[in-house]
Formats: C-alpha cells, structure tokens, sequence
C-alpha cells in the first residue's frame, strides 16, 4: 500500500465525517486502509422504504455514504468491524438514479458484516449471517455504498478492504456526476425563439453549465452560461431562449457542466430544425419604431424578411 493512498484516505474520511449523512455528499474511499467512521444522525431520508432502491433497507438510522471507482477491474471483499447493528448496501451509478442495490445485508444481529468470508447470496434479510457475496467491480465504473448504524448508539466502524483478481481502486479524486435527466429544445413559432431546457436529478459540486450553439455539429460558440447549484439531491429546472439563432439552418445546442476542480462533462447534442421556417426575421423594434437587439424582452415588433411584421409580447 502507498503512504499517498493510505494519507488521501486518511484525511478524506476526517474531513468528511459527520458530512456524507447524504449520497451527493458522499465520501470517496480508495484504499485498503483500516479506519474508523460514523454519523451520529442521517441526512434526508433517501431509502423510501418500498423495496425499490432500498432493497434489503428500510429507513436510515445513523447514516454513512462512501463511493468508490476502480481502476482496473476485479473482486473486492470488505469487513465492516463493529460489535454492534450495522446494515449496509451497494449500488452500482450514481446517486440521482440508484436502481436496486447489487449488495445488501440486514441481518439484525451484532458483530461484523460485509462482503465475502464465504458468502455466496447477495442480500439477505433478518437471520441473515450478516455476509454477502464479494462484488465483482469493472473499471470506470462508479459504486455507492451507504453504511448504517441500526442500534444508533454512535459506536464508530472500521472498513478493511481486500482486492483480488486484479482489482485496484481510484486514489484520484473523482466526482460523482452530476445527473442530468432531461435535455430539450423546441422552436415556439409565436416568440420566434428556440426554447431549450434541461432538469437534473441531482447535483454533484456543480460550478456551472454552458450552452454552446453550432449549426455544422462541428464547430461550438457559448450563447449562455449558468450557475449550478452545487451538491444536491433535488430536480432542478434549467431553461434558455435562444432569439439569436440561425434562421433557415438546423441549430444545434450541447450542453457542457463543469466541477468546482474544472472536471468538465459534455452531455449529448440537441437540435431544432429551423431550416423550413415560413418567416425569417431580419429585425427587431421598439413601439417607437427604434432597431432593438433580438432577444429583447417585452412587447416588439418583428420585421420578416417577406416585408410583414408582427406584434408580440416575450416573456
């Protein structure tokens, strides 16, 4: 084991604690590293207790969230040592869209729990022997492991990890993503603008997005930026109406996010079909009859390029 790894593990659980009682503020684990960690309450109840992505859970208690990625592909065991009630699950993406654990052990009983010691289910309920399966990581791929205190008496844990069949974890510090869960665009003939719009589920250290326009899919200028809402586990609505578009062409927007630490991810291309627009503006009034910018807001007067005009209030 390097002194960084163990080091960057160390300090990331002291500074974390009392902090990961929510997904999106999970702490990254990277090591085989013993060291202890506890919360002394939960966060937002994130487990809905309907047997989707709770699994073998109920409710949160004295709540723990850990992430981990690896780097190369393997098996990973672990031991969560306690002398108490601990419960624990494993899921496999990201926090905004969990899905079923793919491990998870509530067995109502003290003592030691995790992955392996010869195990081979994985989830077990009350009676449970307190051990499921070791999990079979692949590379890249993101993990998210909530630990949980069900006496809720604030005795700490320790987590000793065992890696196998080639299995290394990311010591890098590495994001969870930002998760977007819509990204759409419509051309509203009336305001002559392109509306574009898109919603995350949830928020990981998110600086902010930009919105970049093309009409060759190639070649990407910004036309907006805004400002993102950092860590969170709520649907946020974002919107942007383009008046500045290229009329007579197929405008395409992609939408890039970018991390406190720079990390920047771009999310798939969108487009509005404007190349068989009936009317194209050529400029913008005032009630005064004064040339005003396009993406002014307002009551307006649009000038088409066939000669006629139209009155319109924007929003």
């Amino acid at each position: 084991m390097r002194t960084s790894a163990l080091l960057l593990a160390v300090l990331a659980i002291g500074s974390a604690m009392a902090q990961n009682t929510n997904c999106p503020n999970a702490t990254q684990v990277c090591t085989d590293a013993n060291f202890s960690g506890n919360n002394t309450g939960f966060g937002t109840q994130e487990l809905p207790n309907n047997n989707t992505i709770d699994g073998c859970l109920s409710v949160e208690h004295q709540s723990s969230w850990y992430y981990f990625q690896p780097v190369t592909s393997g098996t990973v065991s672990l031991t969560i040592s306690t002398s108490i009630d601990y419960d624990f699950a494993i899921w496999q993406g990201g926090c905004g869209n969990l899905g079923s654990p793919i491990r998870c052990s509530y067995a109502g009983s003290y003592g030691n729990t995790g992955l392996g010691n010869g195990a081979a289910d994985v989830s077990e309920g009350a009676g449970g022997d307190r051990w499921v399966a070791p999990l079979n990581v692949v590379a890249g791929q993101i993990y998210i492991m909530l630990i949980d205190n069900f006496t809720a008496n604030s005795t700490p844990f320790t987590l000793d990890w065992t890696f196998s069949n080639g299995a290394t974890l990311n010591c890098n510090p590495v994001t969870l993503p930002t998760e977007l869960i819509s990204f759409m665009s419509a051309y509203d003939a009336s305001r002559n603008v392109n509306k574009i719009s898109w919603t995350t589920l949830s928020e990981r250290e998110n600086d902010y997005f930009t919105l970049e326009r093309s009409t060759d899919g190639s070649s990407w200028a910004t036309i907006d930026q805004q400002e993102g809402m950092g860590t969170t586990a709520s649907i946020t609505n974002y919107h942007y109406d383009d008046y500045s578009f290229e009329p007579g062409k197929i405008n395409y927007y992609r939408l890039v996010q970018t991390d406190f630490n720079g990390q920047r991810t771009t999310f798939d291309v969108i487009s509005v079909d404007n190349s068989q627009m009936e009317r194209v503006v050529v400029k913008v009034l005032n009630t005064m009859g004064q040339e005003i910018p396009h993406d002014t807001k307002g009551l307006v007067i649009l000038l088409y390029e066939d000669g006629s005009s139209q009155r319109i209030f924007r929003q």
